[in-house]
C-alpha cells in the first residue's frame, strides 16, 4: 500500500511519496481545499516540489482525512515554534529575492514612506512581506477588494516561515501580527469603530494594495 509523508511546517506543508497519487485521489485533493474566485476555482496547493506538493498547514485535517480514505498517511512534524524568540516572523530560507527587491525593502525600511513601483510579476508581494520581515513589528495589508486577499494571503504563507497571519475579508474574522483586509471591511470598521478599526489604529505598518487605483471612483473612492 502507498504511504503518504505529510512533512509539516509553520505555513506551509509538503505532501511526498514513492508514486504520483492516482488521479481520482489527486483531483479529490485538488477538489477538496480549493476556493472560488471569480470564475473559476483554483486550488490551495501552491507548487510542486518534485512529486510532492505544498498546501496551508491550516488545512492538514482535511487533507490528512481524505487521504486516509484510500492510503496510508504518516505525519512529520518539522514545525518551528518561536514562542520564546523575540522575532514575530521568520522568513522562508528556500524563497529567494532578486537584488531589485532587496533594495525595494531595504529602502521602505529606511524611508518609511513611498511607493512600490513595479510591473506585472515584478515582486511586489514578495517585497511587502520582505519589508514586513525586517521591520517585525505588525502590520495591516490593505488590498482592493475580497478576491484579491488570498493571492496576497497565499504569497505571505509561502514567504514566511512563521507568521501571525489575519485575514478580515468576507466571512474571515481574524487579527494577526500581519493582517490582511479588504478596504469595504476597513470603511466599515471605521464607521462603526469596531475592533478591526481599533486593531489598525494599532498597527506600527500599513501597505496598501493596488495604489494606482485610487485616482478613480471605484473601491478606494
Amino acid at each position: 500500500e502507498l504511504l503518504i509523508q505529510i512533512k509539516l511546517f509553520n505555513t506551509y506543508s509538503k505532501l511526498e511519496c514513492d508514486y504520483p497519487l492516482e488521479d481520482k485521489v489527486f483531483a479529490e485533493l485538488r477538489n477538496e481545499i480549493s476556493y472560488v474566485k471569480g470564475n473559476y476555482k483554483p486550488s490551495l496547493f501552491a507548487r510542486r516540489t518534485g512529486i510532492g506538493w505544498t498546501f496551508p498547514t491550516g488545512l492538514l485535517s482535511q487533507v490528512s482525512t481524505l487521504l486516509r480514505k484510500y492510503h496510508q498517511v504518516e505525519i512529520l512534524d518539522y514545525r518551528k515554534h518561536v514562542e520564546n524568540s523575540d522575532a514575530k516572523y521568520v522568513w522562508n530560507p528556500d524563497v529567494t529575492l532578486y537584488p531589485y527587491q532587496h533594495e525595494a525593502a531595504a529602502l521602505a525600511v529606511e524611508k518609511t514612506r513611498g511607493i512600490v513601483y513595479a510591473g506585472t510579476g515584478g515582486g511586489k508581494t514578495r517585497i511587502s512581506a520582505r519589508t514586513i520581515f525586517k521591520l517585525q513589528k505588525k502590520a495591516f495589508v490593505v488590498v482592493i477588494n475580497s478576491l484579491a486577499w488570498q493571492d496576497t494571503y497565499d504569497g505571505y504563507c509561502q514567504y514566511f516561515q512563521y507568521a501571525d497571519i489575519g485575514v478580515w475579508a468576507g466571512d474571515r474574522k481574524e487579527i494577526g501580527d500581519i493582517t490582511i483586509v479588504t478596504i469595504q471591511a476597513l470603511t466599515r470598521a471605521l464607521e462603526t469603530k469596531s475592533a478591526l478599526w481599533r486593531a489598525f489604529l494599532q498597527a506600527d505598518i500599513v501597505m496598501l494594495d493596488e495604489i494606482h487605483t485610487t485616482a478613480g471612483p471605484g473601491a478606494w473612492g
